[in-house]
């Protein structure tokens, strides 16, 4: 026992490192980020082919991840006091994705893909992330009452998600994370 526990003990060290490694190595082809501004940083990522996942908050640092379907990648930036500071590969998973998923397109029981954050955006730029977001429109109406708010809805079949998008005046008032207006 002694004997196979050295020998098995090493290689799962070793697999243990190069998984770190690479979950948490350096994003090649975008070091050039690094100490711009978050907002450039966002548009040049879009620009590359990149789509916002989500964005967590720790202490004086922000979290965002994003994910590039064509190269199967997700990344995370650091942002603090404005400015990119880091910018890393990280694991499928912590962009809604999941390795067993990489080589087929069935992706139907994901994580819901994050769109909170949508909430005061200009509408139309609301509506163009939802779509780089895997969401498409399932319809558009007008509600009753005070408010008369516009409203769109949206589904994800990739993850199965229904959202309702609240507009008035150009901009969005209100995201309804489960809602039951789909057709599916």
């Amino acid at each position: 026992m002694k004997t196979f526990t050295k020998k098995l003990l090493p290689l799962l060290v070793l697999l243990f490192s190069i998984s770190i490694t690479y979950s948490q190595s350096k994003a090649v082809g975008l070091q050039d980020l690094i100490g711009t501004k978050g907002s450039s940083a966002e548009h040049e990522l879009k620009d590359r082919g990149y789509t916002h996942i989500k964005t967590d908050k720790s202490s004086n640092n922000d979290y965002s991840y994003w994910w590039n379907n064509d190269k199967k990648k997700c990344v995370n930036y650091r942002l603090n006091n404005g400015r990119v500071k880091s910018i890393v590969n990280t694991p499928s998973s912590d962009c809604n994705k999941s390795n067993s998923n990489r080589n087929n397109n069935s992706n139907k029981d994901q994580t819901p893909v994050e769109v909170s954050d949508l909430d005061n955006w200009p509408a139309n730029k609301a509506y163009t992330e939802m779509r780089s977001r895997g969401f498409k429109k399932e319809k558009e109406y007008v509600g009753d009452g005070d408010k008369r708010r516009f409203f769109t809805v949206w589904y994800n079949k990739n993850t199965r998600q229904c959202v309702k998008l609240a507009e008035n005046n150009a901009k969005i008032t209100e995201v309804v994370k489960k809602s039951d207006k789909c057709n599916k």
